[in-house]
């Protein structure tokens, strides 16, 4: 069961008009050390030096999938541009001529005859390249109906098993200059390295392509939220036969205490800067307070036990219980819902606490069965909370108001619960009157 992976990466011609490339080398280094260490462990991995030609490429890259048997795994990656022309999809190199592209770039069909041919059970191909031209851009994304005729689909289904892109549409690069990398492969590396256990959604210790895909989708948005509208960019794609898992993992991981420990300190730390921020600062805007949210959500779906909670609840100031509260929002534990339901009208916490431990509610009511004593107390505290959060900044539901945090919380509820036994007069005139 050997695992094999070559590598390749190009910064394309200079005088072209293509995006110059800054960071193609270190992505094809960084991948490289990953590749060969716990818990990626591949035996064999291949590096294409960059005064290598296309032809010599394809034959090192033949050679190497010539050596694999049936239940080998291979991996191709490309870093650099990629150009679409007439059908067929192009991988740049520094001497590609466009009006000779045949012979002066890779074209990808090469790619796949080896694929082909080789007797890996699984191979995967992956592509941190970019794109030029509306046409290109069309036929390198899942269409939304059949992703027929697609060249990376072709490409999976025909001969590589699995095809990885960073193209998404509208996208010519995925180098960021704040990671200094492709943002597939930034991705990739930090999956197989220092945020394993983050990817690995199902903490199971294994690292699937399709948990990859999945956790690199909710890395995109987060990464979007901070992001001008125009420099926002697509999550990476699959194609290809998905009917089993395909591990980018050797071993199984083994989590420890010293895991949980390290994951814990980070709460930690969190919590003091939340209570750093308002000592400087009275009121925190929303930004600041989702600023402070951010390493503690981060980190949430890593942990393998919650203690960290216990301890949380123990303090039970306003700084562990807007903590407790963002992991719980994470996790939706159903155990911890009645502890959650005492805070929400404590008003001894501040109103940023309080607004994590009603979002946290609302997430986890779907999974938790409220016994009747149980109903009748959240409707009481529902309530009063109503009544203490009586004035707000702005509309009184708008969104993201905790009165409107409070009305999905009654939405929610099955049965659900009557407006009119939680809100005041006043305040189902204000709810009337914002759904009109």
């Amino acid at each position: 069961m050997k695992r094999c992976a070559f590598l390749t990466g190009h910064n394309g011609p200079q005088d072209s008009e293509l995006d110059n490339l800054q960071f193609v080398a270190n992505d094809v280094k960084r991948l490289s050390e990953v590749l060969v260490q716990p818990p990626a462990s591949y035996e064999v991995v291949t590096v294409a030096p960059v005064e290598t030609s296309p032809a010599d490429t394809i034959a090192q890259f033949d050679a190497l999938a010539s050596q694999c048997g049936y239940n080998d795994t291979l991996i191709f990656y490309f870093s650099g541009h990629g150009h679409y022309q007439r059908g067929q999809l192009y991988l740049i190199w520094e001497q590609t001529d466009f009006s000779r592209p045949v012979s002066t770039a890779l074209p990808i069909s090469l790619v796949k005859s080896i694929f082909a041919n080789s007797k890996a059970k699984i191979r995967l191909l992956i592509l941190d390249c970019c794109h030029s031209g509306a046409a290109g851009e069309a036929q390198f994304t899942k269409g939304p109906r059949s992703p027929y005729g697609n060249p990376l689909f072709e490409a999976a289904r025909d001969s590589a098993g699995l095809v990885l892109t960073a193209c998404g549409r509208n996208a010519t690069t995925r180098e960021i200059h704040e990671l200094r990398s492709g943002y597939l492969t930034h991705l990739l590396v930090e999956a197989l390295s220092n945020r394993f256990s983050e990817a690995d959604l199902d903490q199971d210790g294994l690292l699937s392509v399709q948990e990859f895909v999945e956790w690199c989708s909710r890395q995109t948005d987060a990464f979007n939220a901070q992001r001008d509208l125009h420099e926002r960019i697509d999550p990476p794609e699959l194609y290809g036969d998905f009917r089993s898992a395909v591990h980018l993992t050797a071993h199984r991981v083994t989590y420890d205490d010293e895991f949980n420990a390290a994951l814990s300190e980070q709460v930690r730390q969190a919590v003091e800067a939340y209570r750093a921020a308002y000592r400087e600062h009275k009121w925190l805007e929303p930004e600041q307070l989702e600023r402070l949210a951010r390493p503690i959500r981060r980190v949430s779906p890593t942990f393998t036990d919650l203690d960290i909670l216990d301890e949380l609840f123990q303090v039970s100031d306003d700084a562990t219980i807007f903590a407790a509260a963002v992991i719980l929002q994470v996790r939706r534990d159903p155990n911890y819902m009645e502890k959650l339901v005492t805070y929400i009208d404590d008003e001894g916490i501040r109103n940023s606490a309080n607004w994590r431990v009603l979002r946290a509610v609302r997430d986890t009511l779907p999974s938790y069965k409220l016994s009747e004593e149980g109903r009748g107390d959240l409707i009481a505290r529902l309530r009063r909370a109503a009544v203490h959060r009586h004035t707000v900044r702005g509309p009184l539901f708008a969104k993201g108001a905790t009165l409107n945090m409070i009305r999905q919380i009654c939405s929610k509820m099955r049965p659900k619960i009557p407006y009119e036994v939680v809100f005041t007069e006043e305040q189902l005139r204000a709810l009337q009157y914002s759904h009109q």
